[in-house]
């Protein structure tokens, strides 16, 4: 009869963490995929541009960044640079757009249709890629479908706010602040597990191959994201008696509520406190992980494979103490707000250390900090947020943090396009010699991702201006499947 018992109890508790799983698997294998294929896309890119636009050898290309080919060098980072530009724009302003309407639409009709949207244009971009690489006269701005693709689907804003909001959706105040950490840990695992599959898929086989698994993962991500996520509509309308008016997504509404709700009155100060945590936050995800490269550079003379190396550890340390700690914080009824206190004072702590740091020799300062989780800070900004907000503007919370978060380190290709330096000088800028070659780089670099972060902001603000309302009447689901399909392409 013991016996017995514990078998239904186990059997109750499998059942139980098997119905309470959604978005977790569905974020790991889009962030599998996608950083599989991150690792090559840009080679793929340059090598094209160089073979085909310029109709250099294969030879000459192969070799291009050994010292010797400095024109050549030049010519491909100019033409790359400017197809990347238009591409991160379209990339960017359809989303905004997209959101706007779509945020508020899927608080009424559940997060799956955005969900698998996004997905699906995250396969379509994987399949631009592919068939791209398939065909080497192609030229490399047929690679711009790719971005058109992956921005209609909504792209990561689009994806992340509506799986955020689906878990608030699903959760209560308890369990939120533990679900959101496993969330979290599940969508930033993949990052250093795709990195490394996808480096050595082209080592051993080439674009093709690595394109077909990025494929392959886009699909299965969205197949899951099909069969496991399941729309909560709320109902609390529907008890109270009142009748909900449905609207199409596109309903200029939707933008119009969107405002409303981020300014509406609260009880308190909350309005004035969350603008002011969502400032602080921003500002500390905004520029730490690009201020930490530019200071490793000039300290510790790293690579890009010394620092790829020390970011993976990082990575994989952060998510597993994240995952231990958080639910011993909710054991001991920690607040929200001071489990992200503290953790913002270690970080506080941690830039000032390396700040004091001087020399190359004390290049293991970094890995003293990748013992605490750095991340449960944004867990419990996302979990306070949700707490605060009706669980019909749950949306607009989680929208505000996808959207001024983008870095591109291009310090080589300022040093050698822009300022015409030959690739032995931006090899060494980093040592005690070059100091002023060093400044005018990061002074350009710091301009650059300026532009790029307004940018990255006010397009996607305006998108999810008109989304947001209309989701609150038509569910989360487009919103959801939007920027996954975004992606995928």
């Amino acid at each position: 009869m013991a016996g017995r018992r514990v078998l239904t109890q186990i059997q109750k508790l499998a059942h139980n963490i098997w119905f309470s799983i959604s978005v977790e698997p569905v974020l790991f294998l889009h962030s599998l995929g996608f950083f599989t294929q991150l690792v090559t896309s840009e080679n793929f890119t340059l090598d094209r541009f160089c073979r085909v636009i310029l109709n250099e050898s294969f030879d000459n290309c192969a070799v291009m960044n050994d010292g010797h080919q400095k024109d050549l060098q030049v010519k491909v980072q100019k033409l790359e640079s400017v197809f990347t530009f238009y591409g991160n724009l379209t990339a960017t302003i359809i989303p905004i757009l997209l959101i706007s309407f779509i945020a508020s639409w899927s608080d009424k009709r559940g997060r799956r249709v955005p969900i698998l949207l996004s997905l699906t244009g995250h396969i379509l971009r994987s399949v631009v890629y592919l068939v791209e690489s398939l065909f080497p006269s192609w030229t490399p701005y047929i690679l711009l479908l790719g971005f058109f693709f992956r921005s209609i689907g909504g792209g990561a804003a689009m994806l992340l706010m509506a799986s955020f909001s689906h878990i608030a959706d699903c959760t209560n105040m308890d369990s939120r602040h533990r679900r959101m950490a496993i969330t979290n840990a599940c969508l930033y695992l993949g990052a250093p597990c795709g990195t490394l599959l996808g480096a050595w898929i082209y080592n051993r086989k080439g674009y093709i191959w690595n394109f077909s698994v990025t494929l392959l993962l886009d699909c299965c991500t969205l197949g899951l994201a099909a069969f496991i996520v399941k729309d909560k509509i709320n109902k609390v309308e529907e008890a109270s008696g009142h009748i909900i008016k449905e609207t199409s997504p596109w309903n200029h509404r939707n933008v119009i509520d969107l405002f409303r709700v981020a300014i509406r009155k609260r009880l308190g100060r909350t309005r004035a406190h969350l603008t002011l945590l969502l400032t602080v936050f921003v500002a500390l995800i905004s520029g730490t992980s690009h201020n930490m490269f530019l200071w490793i550079r000039r300290v510790f003379h790293w690579d890009q494979y010394q620092f790829s190396f020390y970011l993976i550890i990082n990575q994989l340390d952060q998510q597993i103490t994240t995952l231990v700690t958080a639910p011993i914080l909710r054991r001991l009824s920690v607040p929200d707000c001071l489990i992200g206190a503290g953790w913002d004072f270690f970080l506080l702590l941690k830039c000032l250390t390396l700040g004091l740091v001087t020399t190359a020799s004390q290049w293991w300062f970094p890995y003293l900090f990748i013992v605490a989780p750095m991340a449960l800070s944004g867990i419990a900004v996302r979990s306070q947020m949700s707490k605060v907000q009706e669980q019909s503007y749950l949306d607009v919370a989680a929208d505000c943090t996808q959207f001024i978060i983008t870095e591109n380190l291009r310090l080589d290709r300022f040093c050698q396009v822009t300022l015409n330096k030959t690739a032995e000088e931006c090899a060494v800028m980093n040592d005690k010699y070059h100091t002023d070659l060093q400044v005018k780089v990061q002074k350009l670099d710091g301009v650059f991702n300026f532009y790029g972060q307004l940018l990255s902001t006010v397009l996607p603000l305006l998108l999810l201006s008109f989304i947001a309302s209309w989701s609150d009447k038509r569910g989360r689901r487009v919103t959801i499947l939007l920027p996954l399909t975004g992606d995928i392409l």
